[in-house]
C-alpha cells in the first residue's frame, strides 16, 4: 500500500471512530500526497473529507479554507457530483459561520447540480440542511416546505419520517385553504 491511501485509508478509519481531529490532519496529508502527484481530482477530494472532519472539530474556518480550489478542480475534470458535494461542504461551512445568506445560496446551488445528476437521496439531505438553516433563521413556512420537499424524495422513508409528512402535508394542505 503507497504512503497516500495509506493516509486516506487511514484518514477515513478515525473519521469513522470520530476521531475527527485526527481524521483531518490525515486527509490533509493524502490531500497534499495526490497533490504531489499531480493526481489532483484525488487531492480535491481529500480537501473535501478534510473540511468535513474540521468541521466536526468546529474548526469551521478551516474547513472553509480546506474547500479553496476544489471547485474549480472537480468542474474542470467534469466529475460533477463531487462538485455538486463540495458546493454542499461549502454550504455547511459557511452555515457552521453563521454566514446564513451565502450558506442559503450555495445550498440552492448544490440542490440544482444534484437534480440534474438525479441524486435524490444527496436532494434529500442538502433539503433538510437548507431547512434546518431556515428554522434557525425563524423563516418556518420555508423551513416546513423545504423538509417536507426532502422528505418526499425519501426512497424508504422510516416510520417517524413518514409521521412527520404527514403532519406537513396536514399542515399544509390547511394553509392552502
Amino acid at each position: 500500500m503507497s504512503k497516500v491511501s495509506s493516509f486516506e485509508l487511514e484518514g477515513k478509519q478515525a473519521y469513522q471512530h470520530k476521531k475527527y481531529s485526527k481524521a483531518a490532519k490525515l486527509f490533509g496529508q493524502a490531500q497534499l500526497e495526490y497533490q504531489d502527484l499531480n493526481e489532483l481530482v484525488k487531492s480535491a477530494e481529500m480537501a473535501n473529507n478534510q473540511s468535513v472532519a474540521l468541521l466536526q472539530t468546529g474548526k469551521n474556518k478551516k474547513a472553509l479554507a480546506a474547500l479553496s480550489g476544489t471547485e474549480e478542480i472537480f468542474e474542470q475534470h467534469a466529475e460533477k457530483l463531487q462538485l455538486a458535494l463540495a458546493i454542499g461542504n461549502k454550504a455547511a461551512a459557511l452555515d457552521a459561520l453563521k454566514r446564513t445568506d451565502e450558506a442559503e445560496e450555495e445550498y440552492e446551488r448544490c440542490i440544482k447540480y444534484l437534480k440534474d445528476l438525479g441524486e435524490e437521496q444527496y436532494i434529500s439531505e442538502v433539503m433538510k440542511s437548507l431547512s434546518t438553516l431556515r428554522l434557525k433563521e425563524k423563516r418556518h413556512f420555508e423551513a416546513v416546505v423545504s423538509l417536507n420537499s426532502s422528505l418526499e424524495l425519501e426512497e424508504k422513508p422510516t416510520l417517524r419520517q413518514r409521521f412527520v409528512k404527514n403532519i406537513l402535508e396536514k399542515f399544509l394542505n390547511k394553509l392552502a385553504k
